[in-house]
């Protein structure tokens, strides 16, 4: 039961992920082990939060 909602090394794409609460949403996942995939339709802004993961030691990466 523990395990129930592990994401740690499961890839999650998020959509949307420049909003305040997916941004957030989007940190926590990757805090928790999980591969983030942030999709939104400016690539320059997605890379903002990208890269604010990946120096935080956790991976995600940017989709437009």
């Amino acid at each position: 039961m523990n395990n129930l909602f592990d994401v740690k090394d499961k890839v999650v794409v998020i959509t949307g992920g420049l909003g305040v609460l997916c941004a957030h949403i989007a940190r926590e996942l990757a805090q928790r082990g999980a591969i983030v995939g942030i999709l939104h339709y400016s690539m320059d802004r997605c890379q903002e939060l990208v890269n604010e993961i990946n120096d935080a030691g956790h991976v995600a990466f940017g989709l437009e």
